[in-house]
């Protein structure tokens, strides 16, 4: 899917009058092309950590470290001469990719050990203990990204931030018995509402959007009121 929504012509006949740029357009990472490989490497990490019989959660807080401190020594080479565009924009910005995997698969690594301790527990939230815990974590990330380095300031920022929101979520709705429906639609669609706010947002092959029309032409505040 997120090929197709950066396909380079309108016409697939067409694909051999593409100009440069939009082949590289066409390689953009984008979020989809993330998503799908970070699920790609969890189904394989987690196989690999059950045929050798190492904790999961290990392999995969093992590769959130090492993804965020040598992310930096990544984007500080200069690929722009590398013929191996298709490749390079899953490790780097420089061909205008929004989300290569250095860092942004640390996230997803982050998310999995998540996930198993759900999946061993899933009353983990429900643990004062826990939630407190999770909160400190957030607390250390947050208050750290001002003291390290600026490469690593951003992702410090990020993981802090969206722990605490993953505790501000669960203490509202700790004692809902179910959540409301419009929210459960909302998450088990996202995927959908992803791909359709993209469309809006910028366009597909076969039509414009606001980002065409309008572009970065608003201020700060209509901005966030739209």
């Amino acid at each position: 899917i997120g090929y197709i929504l950066r396909y380079p012509t309108i016409k697939i006949s067409n694909i051999s009058k593409a100009s440069y740029s939009q082949w590289l357009t066409f390689f953009t990472v984008d979020a989809l092309h993330l998503i799908g490989l970070g699920l790609i490497l969890i189904v394989a990490f987690a196989f690999l950590s059950e045929k050798f019989r190492i904790n999961p959660k290990y392999l995969f807080g093992l590769f959130s470290l090492v993804i965020l401190f040598i992310s930096p020594f990544v984007h500080a080479i200069s690929w722009e001469t590398s013929p191996m565009v298709i490749l390079i924009s899953y490790i780097s910005f420089q061909f205008g990719s929004i989300f290569p995997i250095f860092p942004y698969l640390q996230y997803i690594f982050l998310g999995a050990i998540f996930g198993i301790l759900l999946a061993n527990n899933n009353s983990f939230l429900k643990n004062p203990k826990n939630i407190i815990a999770i909160l400190l974590f957030a607390a250390v990330f947050i208050v750290a990204s001002f003291f390290v380095g600026t490469s690593y300031t951003a992702s410090f920022l990020r993981i802090g931030v969206v722990f605490s929101l993953l505790v501000l979520f669960e203490v509202v709705l700790r004692n809902k018995k179910k959540l409301p429906m419009v929210i459960q639609s909302l998450g088990k669609n996202s995927l959908w509402i992803y791909i359709i706010h993209l469309i809006i947002v910028y366009g597909s092959p076969t039509s414009i959007g606001l980002h065409q029309i309008v572009g970065k032409t608003l201020s700060t505040e209509i901005t966030i009121l739209v």
